[in-house]
């Protein structure tokens, strides 16, 4: 019990944070189209249709994903 409630207490909010201030950067800065732009030119190679309307959906998709892993990851060490 006492590891449960070390992670909501300590992991969670660390992870709710660093996923929000990555979903403003993708929101209000243009950020993820530029660091996205390689998975779009990629996408409309395979012929996905708005590729680079796309492309930004995927990075913000893995960088939600990754953020607890990467936490996590500083946090063992």
């Amino acid at each position: 019990m006492e590891v449960v409630m070390g992670m909501v207490f300590d992991l969670i909010p660390i992870v709710i944070a660093w996923g929000t201030i990555a979903l403003v950067i993708a929101t209000y800065t243009p950020v993820f189209n530029w660091i996205s732009y390689p998975m779009g030119l990629y996408m409309k190679l395979f012929g996905v249709k708005k590729a680079f309307a796309a492309a930004p959906a995927t990075l913000v998709g893995f960088t939600d994903m990754f953020i607890p892993a990467l936490l996590l990851g500083a946090s063992v060490r």
